[in-house]
């Protein structure tokens, strides 16, 4: 695997005995699957406390809403993925405790008070459902599509205050970063919802063959 890190101004390097998150996006389709386990024998590899983060519950409800993908098939997928992983996190169950409550009610209330962070959410959406629009699969008109796609993102930054709260700073993930939390981590959204500013992260580029 090679590497590619996002990081705030003068921050460390990564540290093999930090504890981190190994960020798993559930493809509906099962697509991209192929490349999680071996993104996870790295990160095993080469750090020592790791927590498998899985993006199901809310947030493939929403994926579904937008694409028309079998719901129950992609949160098969998600069971089926984290049966693979020794410390797990679902967002489902994320979702469940108060602390996640409370954070996402702060990314709402972020998103009312910032125009700047509501345009970077609101574009973030756009960009998605044009890519889900040129692949022949939205099943949603184009506004409803967004308004769900902005609820996904804001699940989604919710989730990584939550767990940036509870001191997990860094993130590794097989792709790239969402661009509106690239935004905070290179300071383009300071003091806004901290500590996202502080997080790390590490995308891992699969070898070509």
């Amino acid at each position: 695997m090679k590497t590619k890190l996002i990081a705030p101004p003068g921050a460390e390097q990564p540290r093999r005995d930090q504890q981190c998150l190994y960020t798993v996006s559930v493809d509906p389709a099962g697509v991209r699957h192929d490349l999680v386990l071996p993104g996870y024998e790295w990160v095993r590899a080469n750090f020592r406390s790791v927590t498998c983060l899985v993006g199901d519950g809310p947030l493939l409800e929403r994926t579904a809403a937008v694409t028309g993908s079998s719901l129950q098939d992609a949160a098969d997928r998600a069971r089926r993925l984290a049966g693979n992983f020794d410390s797990l996190c679902l967002v489902s169950d994320l979702a469940a405790t108060a602390d996640f409550a409370a954070a996402y009610s702060d990314v709402q209330a972020a998103r009312r008070e910032f125009p700047a962070l509501s345009r970077a959410v609101r574009a973030d959406a756009r960009a998605y459902v044009a890519r889900i629009r040129r692949r022949g699969d939205l099943a949603i008109d184009l506004p409803d599509a967004v308004a769900t796609s902005i609820e996904y993102i804001e699940i989604e930054l919710a989730t990584y205050l939550c767990l940036a709260r509870r001191g997990l700073l860094l993130d590794i993930y097989v792709g790239d970063e969402l661009p509106v939390l690239r935004k905070f981590i290179e300071g383009r959204l300071p003091h806004i919802l901290p500590p996202l500013e502080r997080r790390i992260f590490l995308g891992l580029i699969p070898r070509a063959p």
